[in-house]
């Protein structure tokens, strides 16, 4: 029998807290990824390591956002000084200025099965409404790559630097702690 059970505990009875630990993990899957994408390539089965890695590195720097939307869930239940939450929002919007495109690119990568028919949402449902064939939609839409002399990940229009990604996701990730910690420190003052 799993000691959770035993105890009672959830992870549900502290929302805060496992959103910084995921913030944590895709923080170090995304310094893992960044560090072999610049360390050079590798051919896996026919496939470049940068490639994957650069995906892996899309994905992770979503999982951020993810973990952002979960601490911020978790602060609005709590009777917390709104300065934590308005912090973490500024950081939210410095990281989403430094890749404004990690969204766009994850969904891509993960929604491949509409993306890749232009039947996806977002921009490419707004181009099929206007009138494109979803089929161009596809083709404008589509192509991922790590390109290593600009050091940048695109997908069809969007583009993000894998330089800038480092120090954005260590700043979100840092700032989803701190609100994390805000939290841990009103929990330990008596009542």
């Amino acid at each position: 029998m799993d000691e959770t059970a035993i105890d009672g505990w959830s992870p549900a009875d502290s929302p805060y807290a496992i959103a910084s630990s995921e913030a944590q993990w895709a923080l170090r899957d995304i310094e893992l990824c960044a560090r072999r994408i610049h360390a050079g390539d590798e051919v896996v089965s026919g496939f470049s390591s940068r490639q994957i890695d650069a995906r892996h590195l899309c994905i992770a720097l979503r999982q951020l956002l993810t973990a952002e939307d979960l601490e911020q869930a978790a602060l609005a239940d709590l009777d917390l000084d709104p300065g934590v939450g308005q912090a973490l929002e500024q950081a939210r919007r410095q990281f989403e200025r430094s890749l404004p495109d990690i969204t766009q690119i994850r969904n891509g990568l993960i929604h491949f099965e509409n993306w890749s028919r232009g039947l996806g949402h977002g921009p490419q449902r707004q181009r099929v409404k206007a009138g494109d064939e979803p089929r161009d939609v596809a083709r404008d839409f589509w192509g991922f790559r790590y390109d290593v002399t600009t050091d940048t990940v695109s997908m069809g229009p969007y583009q993000i630097k894998v330089a800038a990604a480092g120090e954005a996701a260590a700043e979100l990730a840092h700032s989803i702690y701190m609100a994390a910690r805000a939290v841990d420190m009103k929990n330990r003052r008596p009542s």
